[in-house]
């Protein structure tokens, strides 16, 4: 069965097309993209839609170097899901990511970032996924996550982070995962997780924590949290 994508969706993809020289397919999803009802491909990245509009691109392994110009609010203004995942990004300009408010789903995971700013994502209320494991981060400042009230998973496994203030996540009321794995840490105050009911998983291998750190996560442990160090 043909799906049918409106004539705004197939210009914006025509234009995305044409600026990366490459073909795009769509199918129907009933989420963000995750779950999209096609196998993703090394030839082909491809859209998914919902009541004919674009929720959710698919840019894994593009060799991008930059976010597309032509990936704007203003092609795709009802998008919920962007992966960037795999590409050869240094820096993300946020800037047009920010206007992308309906956002619930962001991964520029293993690329080569350095540094990034968040703040420009405090305005994405609906943000429920950020990926930004396999980069080569040495700092961050979460900060501008205690605005994202939906937040439910966070990824900065392999990274170079040698400590990370967690203070912003006790507003993160509904997080469920996070992961800071793979990385170089020695110093984190994981007491400022112990309100988050919904935390189920944390993940500190492979990091450089003292004994009396990780005890700090007994409490989690008791509350039913699953903490693998």
């Amino acid at each position: 069965m043909s799906v049918e994508l409106s004539e705004a969706g197939k210009k914006a993809l025509e234009t995305l097309s044409n600026e990366l020289n490459q073909d795009f397919s769509w199918a129907t999803t009933t989420g963000y993209g995750i779950n999209c009802e096609l196998k993703w491909s090394e030839k082909s990245s491809r859209a998914c839609i919902s009541d004919q509009e674009i929720i959710s691109l698919n840019l894994n392994g593009m060799g991008l170097t930059s976010l597309p110009k032509s990936v704007s609010h203003e092609n795709f203004p009802n998008l919920k899901g962007l992966n960037l995942r795999n590409n050869k990004l240094e820096q993300v300009d946020l800037d047009e990511i920010a206007f992308m408010t309906t956002l619930e789903f962001l991964d520029i995971g293993k690329n080569s970032l350095s540094e990034i700013d968040l703040m420009k994502l405090k305005e994405l209320k609906y943000l429920k996924v950020i990926g930004l494991q396999e980069n080569s981060l040495t700092r961050l400042d979460l900060e501008p996550l205690k605005e994202l009230q939906q937040l439910e998973r966070l990824y900065l496994g392999g990274n170079f982070l040698h400590e990370l203030d967690l203070e912003p996540l006790t507003h993160t009321l509904k997080l469920v995962e996070l992961d800071l794995s793979s990385n170089q840490m020695h110093y984190a105050d994981f007491t400022h997780l112990h309100n988050l009911e919904k935390l189920y998983w944390l993940y500190l291998t492979d990091n450089n924590y003292s004994e009396d750190i990780i005890k700090q996560t007994d409490e989690l442990k008791m509350n039913g949290a699953w903490v693998f160090v």
